[in-house]
């Protein structure tokens, strides 16, 4: 419901259009691994934005780079499937000369008219920005996407006394509950669920590629991004193989502080996911509650890393990846 329009507000031939147009917006979020952070600072940021769980109640496909080749066409999906007018904006939270060797698509190409917002952790602000002014658009939408077909073998029928058939239920690739794209294939007989097949790859960045060809001072960057949801324990691994290669011992103060934001970081793993549920369930309390705690426990990891890098004199590996 859109709320009391101001009475100072003037209202001309353009002008309560606009303000109609900038007061709230409705958005489906496409994670294609950067972005899981990102989203649950978005949740909680402003009451002028709303995350549906259907693309057919959103005007706006927000977008998280990088968007691999074989996710797509479940975009391209996503989009034909919103309501009109409607708009793409994509995050690029990382630029794809990232990923070299990665088969990825860049979403002006896949969808024209595409609006783009660069990001970082710190620029929630940013987006919220650019989602409350894109302009929204009748355009028609691109070509029908080619979803490619998905052979599974069923397993062997077992005599009931019921005669039952087999169903093949596909959930994904995109699902409130999963950090990232990744579609199950359940074979069920009747209620039960008879085996599980796990297609994965829609989030594939070829990071292990793209580490063997980056220099060693672009290798913490890269590790930080094998797993959107620990970019610390992803560092902290890369950190502790050069040192182990240096033979460098680092001081016992920086290893506890480096326990600890891991710590942290584990709390707030748990913490994404109960955003992410209390937003599915519309519990608007608990959502700005846990994503509070998020920012709280936020804020602390950043001091301790910070506390790393100025109480205590750096490693030669430290140095490296600075």
């Amino acid at each position: 419901m859109i709320g009391r329009i101001d009475a100072q507000t003037k209202v001309t031939a353009g002008g309560w259009r606009s303000h109609l147009a900038n007061y709230e917006r409705r958005y489906f979020a496409v994670d294609g691994g950067s972005g899981a952070r990102l989203l649950v600072h978005l949740t909680a940021l402003s009451d002028r934005l709303h995350r549906v769980a259907s693309p057919r109640h959103a005007e706006i496909l927000l977008v998280f780079e990088p968007v691999s080749a074989k996710l797509a066409p479940s975009v391209l999906e996503l989009y034909r499937a919103m309501p009109r007018p409607r708009r793409v904006l994509v995050v690029g939270a990382v630029g794809l000369e990232h990923f070299p060797g990665a088969e990825l698509v860049r979403m002006e190409e896949l969808i024209p008219g595409t609006e783009r917002v660069l990001a970082n952790h710190g620029s929630v602000n940013e987006i919220e920005r650019c989602m409350l002014s894109v302009p929204l658009t009748l355009d028609d939408a691109p070509a029908e996407p080619k979803l490619g077909a998905k052979a599974i073998s069923l397993p062997e029928k077992q005599d009931r006394e019921i005669a039952t058939e087999f169903i093949v239920l596909s959930l994904g690739p995109l699902q409130a509950f999963i950090a990232g794209p990744l579609r199950l294939l359940l074979v069920c007989d009747g209620e039960q669920v008879v085996s599980v097949q796990i297609e994965a790859g829609y989030a594939s960045r070829n990071i292990a590629y793209a580490m063997t060809q980056a220099p060693a001072s672009e290798g913490a960057l890269l590790a930080s991004l094998l797993d959107p949801l620990a970019p610390v324990a992803g560092r902290v691994a890369y950190i502790s193989v050069l040192e182990q290669l240096q033979r460098f011992e680092p001081d016992p103060i920086v290893v506890q502080q480096r326990e600890a934001a891991l710590a942290l970081e584990r709390a707030q793993n748990h913490l994404c996911w109960l955003v992410r549920f209390a937003t599915v369930v519309a519990n608007d309390r608990v959502t700005f509650a846990a994503s509070n705690l998020y920012d709280e426990l936020n804020e602390m990891a950043v001091n301790i890393l910070t506390s790393v890098t100025s109480e205590a004199e750096p490693g030669p590996a430290e140095r490296l990846v600075k």
